[in-house]
Parts: structure tokens; sequence; C-alpha cells
């Protein structure tokens, strides 16, 4: 059963249309990624489901509810947003009671969710500070309180860490990704970081001009793209010259396309090798490195690993190219 049903969705502003005949269903539990580049229409998805847009035509269904022009208030939704959007006059406490105050609830029974909200995201002892009085990543942790304290049937977040330095970024990935296991609450996430949608996200749907290109499992999508925009959006693709595609095996007159993770660097002189290049650049990325290979047929990316019993080949190297078929994509 779908917990999350959006049916042909369109929003436009003015003349341009920026959700186009969109359908997306997102079952209990699901934690979904909305990835794309900028002005795709993944932030206006996710207002459309809040209540915060009006939609042009289509639907939105939550838990068999159709919710597609009912106000934010009556959704039962949270949402949390890129700029935080905490009330700088209210504490920790009185921004996370909120939702709840406005539900109608009080005295006890109020403070014993606004504690239980507070000790879900770790801040407990700051209930009395104000939000000038924390750090970016408090203040984001304050937030998603606010949202998971009314106990939402469905999670909302908007682009949440892109403010945040890589640390806290990481940390808190983590963090909420442990809360959203744990209370198994929908989420819709959006994202233009393809590493955190791969690390947050059950399912990834790919997002272009107000479309959804390809949605799947996140190494599915990854592994398997539907053509060059995903193949691109999703990480580093090589897109391989049909000489070279055929020595790696490839079978079939297609644009074949591998990850730099699929070929490995190996002894020009080697059995395997499919190519040969010299390297031209190395970029090291602590267990593993990025090296660069320009070769007859082009400049290749290889990601390897980097035990400290082998040595990463420098600039000016001659080194041979090997890969399996495998991991080879046919891209039309």
């Amino acid at each position: 059963m779908w917990h999350l049903q959006i049916e042909n969705l369109r929003k436009s502003y003015g003349n341009g249309e920026v959700i186009r005949n969109l359908t997306l269903r997102v079952r209990e539990g699901e934690c979904v990624a909305l990835l794309g580049p900028s002005g795709c229409g993944k932030s206006t998805l996710l207002r459309c489901v809040a209540g915060l847009e009006d939609v042009l035509s289509g639907s939105i269904k939550l838990a068999d509810r159709d919710i597609t022009f009912l106000p934010p208030k009556d959704r039962n939704v949270g949402m949390v947003f890129q700029s935080y959007a905490l009330f700088p006059n209210l504490s920790v406490f009185q921004n996370v009671a909120f939702g709840l105050s406005a539900r109608g609830f009080k005295g006890p029974a109020l403070r014993r969710k606004v504690r239980e909200a507070i000790a879900m995201v770790e801040l407990e002892g700051l209930e009395d500070r104000m939000p000038w009085e924390l750090s970016g990543g408090q203040r984001q942790r304050v937030a998603l309180a606010r949202a998971l304290a009314i106990r939402p049937k469905l999670l909302l977040l908007d682009e949440p860490l892109s403010a945040l330095d890589a640390k806290v970024r990481e940390r808190l990935r983590e963090h909420i990704r442990s809360i959203q296991r744990e209370l198994r609450i929908t989420t819709l996430f959006v994202t233009h970081d393809q590493e955190e949608a791969m690390e947050l996200a059950d399912t990834v749907a790919v997002m272009r001009s107000g479309e959804i290109v390809q949605m799947g499992a996140p190494q599915e999508v990854y592994r398997s793209p539907k053509g060059d925009f995903v193949a691109d959006f999703m990480g580093r693709a090589n897109r391989l010259s049909r000489e070279l595609a055929r020595a790696l095996g490839a079978q079939g007159d297609h644009q074949w396309m591998i990850r730099p993770e699929g070929l490995r660097i190996i002894d020009p002189e080697g059995y395997a090798c499919a190519t040969k290049g010299i390297v031209e650049d190395v970029i090291p990325r602590g267990s593993i490195a990025r090296i660069r290979v320009g070769t007859a047929h082009g400049s290749i990316w290889v990601e390897t690993l980097t035990p400290r019993s082998s040595r990463v080949p420098s600039i000016g190297d001659e080194v041979g190219i090997a890969g399996s078929p495998e991991d080879l994509v046919a891209l039309d």
C-alpha cells in the first residue's frame, strides 16, 4: 500500500510549468530523496506536498486521505527548511512546543512531548537557550525536533544540511537516518548532493525540468543510469569510445559508460590490459585515489584503493587500464 501518492501533479509560475504531470508513490516508512540540479522543481514539489504552494492539477494523498487542497495545518506533515525557520524570540523549548501548542497540547502532556523530541535530537540541557546562542548544527536539530514533536504522518526535509560544514553535515546525516529508521517515519527530502542521497535514502528520484527521469534504489540508479543526465548527476562517468568499450568486453553498438571504480590500474604489459595511457592527475581522497589517465581514446578516470603496501602511480607514469564487462552500462 502506498502511504504517499502524488498523481499527475502540475504546478506553474506565470507561463512556466515547474512541475510537469509528475507521479510519485512512497511506501510507509520509506525515505525518498528528490535529487536534481537547482531549478528542477524538487523544492517546489516538497512545498506542494506541505500545502505551501497551490497546484494547477493532479492530486496528493497521504494515508489514503486526499490532502491536495487542505491547508498546511490540517495535513499532519512536519517540515524542516534549509534556513531552519526558527522563531528568534522563542527558546529551544518554545520552538519545539510551537506545533504542539497549536494542536491543543498543554501542561504536562505538552512538556513530556517536548522533552521526548529534544532528547531524540540529543539537545538535553539546551531547552532555555535562544536560537542565536546555538551553532548551525544545533539549530537544525531544533528544527528537526519541532517537526518530529507532532508525530507527523510525513516528514519533509528541504536541503536540511546544505548550510552546514562538512563534518557537522556528516554527523547530522547519520543522526537523521538513525531517527528515521527508529521511528519508521515516511520521509521525503530534497538534495542536490548525490552522496547525501545515497547515504540517507531507500529510494532516489532523480528530477529534471519538473519531471522524474529515473527512480529506484540508490545503487541501482548509480550503477544503471538511464541516459547521460542521470549518469552524470549520480557521479563521475567515463564515456567510452567504441574501440575501448569493445576492448573491455562490450557487445553491441551502444554508447557505453563505466564508473571510475569499475576500472583498475595494472601493468601496461599485463595480459588483461585493455588500453595504455599516461597518468595526468592524481587526487588522493583518504583510502582511495582518483587517477586521470590520458589514453589514445581520451582521458579516463580510475578510482582505486590505496593500501599502504601498494604504490599509487605518479603523474607521468605509463599505466595499463583493465575492467570487467559487468561494469559497463549502455546509455542508449
